[in-house]
């Protein structure tokens, strides 16, 4: 047995009762107690023996520490849960270069999972007054934005009866079959729904690779919503949108 695999197994099997600071971490589920720290977020079996999630902690907490101080904030912002990313970031954007700020937000953004639980704080961080946004691309993609048609039709797919899916997220779409798979999601839901409308490329906040649009939805105009239930867009992601959306042929008909 290796020294680290010995070790973790002593710090698991460690009498060590969860510490009352990280109480408020606790959820409880049908498989037991997790913690969602943000710098840790596993399920923990035994709420007497927690030195190894402490260790974790600490661990975590000391490379933040030492990140922040040498102003490394990819790093810093690295040593956190991605579902805690954002907070963490809004918490000390005031202290990122600009250019810095964006082109986080823009990586943290999308690594997220799922954006309902953060819709404030999103709104919030996107709408910032602050110059160089255009860092929220790479090159590549501020050169296909440039090319992009001055006024855009955009597409997004939610579901009416559900959190999770709604209609005034930033997230929109050049590619219609995009929006419809994002509609039928939720496979328990009766009432998909996508929303087609046009923008101006110039309120557009940012192109994404794949065709996705950043933009403040209420400069989406001409708004159409509609039902749009689809066996076929239940389908897997890649297999739905194949072949996938192809920018340079969009630009050419455009």
């Amino acid at each position: 047995m290796s020294d680290k695999l010995k070790e973790f197994n002593e710090l698991y099997s460690k009498h060590e009762p969860l510490r009352p600071e990280l109480r408020p971490f606790l959820e409880k589920s049908k498989f037991g107690w997790f913690i969602r720290h943000p710098f840790c977020n596993d399920m923990i079996p035994d709420l007497t023996r927690c030195a190894q999630i402490h260790y974790r902690i600490d661990r975590q907490a000391a490379k933040a520490d030492a990140c922040f101080e040498n102003q490394d904030w990819e790093g810093y912002i690295g040593c956190v849960e991605v579902y805690s990313q954002l907070d963490w970031l809004a918490k000390d954007a005031y202290l990122l270069p600009d250019d810095k700020y964006w082109s986080l937000l823009g990586r943290i953004y999308g690594a997220q999972k799922f954006t309902h639980y953060s819709r404030d704080v999103i709104d919030t961080l996107f709408r910032a007054d602050r110059p160089g946004r255009e860092n929220l691309m790479d090159p590549d993609e501020r050169d296909v934005l440039a090319r992009l048609p001055d006024v855009l039709t955009v597409y997004r797919g939610y579901t009416d009866d559900k959190e999770e899916g709604y209609e005034d997220g930033i997230a929109w779409s050049l590619d219609r079959r995009e929006g419809v798979w994002y509609a039928n999601t939720d496979h328990d839901s009766d009432n998909p729904r996508l929303i087609t409308g046009r923008v101006r490329k110039a309120d557009v906040w940012a192109y994404c690779e794949g065709g996705d649009l950043l933009l403040p939805p209420e400069k989406v105009f001409a708004k159409r919503n509609r039902r749009a239930w689809s066996e076929k867009a239940r389908a897997p992601y890649s297999t739905y949108l194949e072949p996938p959306f192809d920018v340079e042929a969009y630009i050419r008909k455009a």
